[in-house]
């Protein structure tokens, strides 16, 4: 199995990592990788929930946790680059969106209803962390 070494500058991010194509075009990680980069765990959770293979909260929580881990660990402090904070909007993004056209049929005021007051307590979180890191962005720039 043959890999290379590219700059995920194509993925907007600066860092480097070792991939090797497959015969769908799609990118994998090989075992060794120069550094985490957030935006493929970011990717995995796109693609994983493209696919279908996030069925419940647990298993979004679980990925999503991963996601969010390594943007806070790309983040500078204090934050002075604003990728990684808008790479956890994304995150958060991600998820209510999951759960609007999982559990709430669509229905934009069921999902905030469900967020904001039936759903677990690490989702109840995102609205108001994504307003949060959006300020803390528009302060950037």
């Amino acid at each position: 199995m043959s890999g290379s070494i590219v700059n995920c500058s194509s993925l907007n991010c600066s860092v480097a990592a070792r991939y090797t194509s497959i015969d769908s075009g799609t990118r994998e990680q090989l075992i060794q990788t120069v550094a985490t980069c957030p935006d493929e765990h970011c990717y995995e959770l796109k693609d994983m929930i493209h696919r279908g293979e996030i069925e419940d909260l647990t298993k979004l929580e679980t990925m999503a946790s991963k996601v969010l881990q390594a943007h806070r660990e790309a983040r500078t402090f204090p934050p002075t680059y604003p990728h990684p904070l808008i790479g956890e909007v994304d995150v958060w993004l991600l998820c209510i969106n999951w759960i609007m056209n999982n559990l709430c049929k669509h229905d934009a005021e069921e999902t905030l209803a469900f967020v904001t007051n039936r759903s677990p307590p690490f989702f109840r979180t995102c609205i108001s962390d994504s307003f949060h890191l959006l300020d803390v962005v528009d302060n950037m720039v």
